[in-house]
């Protein structure tokens, strides 16, 4: 098989391998980042619950405290979204914070998160935050930081060991793809191979599978097809024998045209009695063969109205043959119009007429002459000469 099917199958199992492990590895490494980072934010919102919100001013001071046991930045805002201690930079460094995508959620929701790069730490950085209120009323803000690189470098670490356990599952998946596209694929060749020995004409039993699917169907098929075409053939042959049997046990040559009006088939007694003047005509046309004006008129008048013609005919120049042809039409060929001539040789009949006839008129003549000195001297008693008895006894 030229670009066989069992790489076909097995190209396609490489594909839907690589592309469900290159999916799988999309999304592993997305949910190990989601849930590192719902982890972290959920530490932070923890921490920034315990702080004791009520003292904030007063623990501006313990921030690096708290910011240590937290592992995060700290950051104190006040309602106005103005700084008013950090754990890490000056406030004189930072800017109004009101606007910061979770301080105003953290005023609509009671909490408030966001993912972003810090243009004051240069690290993408984790933020949550939540109001500090007093007596209902927001008076300030906690917000807490982390820098997400820790997450990169996990999620790095496990990604590799994801992409290790990958290529070890690859590495089987890839076998078991080659075995089962090696299985799936020797059916195929079998009944290849099967077919292949059909072609070329050699002795055929039947294809044996071990199978229970598709393919046992199909080599059944096979094998139920070629018996019939086998009983077919053999019955093609047997009718072929007899047909050339009565063919050659004929004495009419028959001749036989094919639909693109060459000689397809000569009978052995025509070819015979054409050997000798004619030579092979096979794969001729009748012009081509027999150079003969009143075959071809016949042949043109026969094309022209599909009715049987009948004619006389002579072949040959050295030792000329007459014939009598009838020229029809094969039927029993659907889509293949084929025409028969016979040939009837009429030569020794020709010449056996040809005889009887010079016969007959030698015998005529013959018999003529002393017929007609008899009549003569009937006549000459009749005139009286009778009467004379020495004219009449001479």
């Amino acid at each position: 098989m030229k670009r066989n099917l069992f790489l076909k199958i097995f190209i396609s199992y490489l594909v839907i391998i690589f592309f469900s492990f290159l999916v799988l590895n999309i999304f592993i490494k997305d949910e190990i980042r989601n849930v590192m980072t719902d982890k972290i934010e959920g530490e932070l919102l923890t921490y920034a619950e315990l702080i004791d919100l009520s003292s904030a001013r007063e623990m501006s001071d313990q921030l690096r405290q708290i910011a240590s046991i937290s592992g995060s930045r700290v950051t104190l805002v006040d309602e106005q979204g103005r700084v008013f201690a950090d754990s890490e930079k000056h406030i004189a460094q930072l800017e109004n914070h009101l606007n910061r995508p979770e301080i105003q959620e953290a005023r609509l929701r009671g909490k408030g998160k966001s993912i972003r790069f810090s243009q004051s730490l240069g690290v993408e950085m984790l933020y949550v935050a939540v109001p500090i209120k007093t007596k209902a009323q927001i008076t300030g803000y906690v917000r807490l930081a982390r820098p997400l690189h820790d997450v990169q470098s996990l999620i790095g670490k496990v990604h590799q060991k994801i992409l290790l356990a990958i290529f070890v599952v690859a590495v089987v998946s890839l076998l078991l793809a080659l075995y089962i596209s090696y299985r799936l694929a020797e059916p195929i060749r079998a009944m290849e191979r099967f077919t292949e020995r059909l072609r070329r004409g050699e002795t055929q039993g039947t294809i044996i599978l071990h199978t229970s699917d598709e393919t046992k169907k199909l080599a059944d098929n096979i094998n139920y097809l070629v018996d019939e075409l086998q009983s077919k053939i053999r019955l093609v042959h047997e009718e072929k024998s007899k047909l050339m049997t009565a063919l050659t046990s004929i004495n009419e040559g028959v001749l036989i045209l094919n639909t693109e009006e060459k000689i397809e088939f000569v009978s052995p007694s025509l070819a015979n009695i054409l050997a000798g003047q004619y030579g092979d005509i096979s794969g001729k046309t009748l012009m081509e063969a027999f150079r003969n004006v009143e075959l071809q008129r016949g042949f043109q008048n026969f094309r022209e109205s599909r009715v049987t013609v009948a004619r006389e005919i002579m072949l040959g120049s050295v030792d000329p043959v007459i014939m009598n042809i009838s020229i029809s039409e094969i039927h029993d060929y659907p889509g293949e119009e084929k025409i028969m001539i016979v040939f009837h040789d009429v030569t020794r009949l020709k010449k056996l007429e040809r005889i009887r006839t010079d016969f007959v008129a030698n015998v005529t003549h013959e018999i003529r002459t002393p017929l007609t000195a008899i009549i003569g001297y009937l006549e000459t008693l009749q005139a009286g000469a009778i009467d004379n008895t020495e004219d009449a006894r001479r």
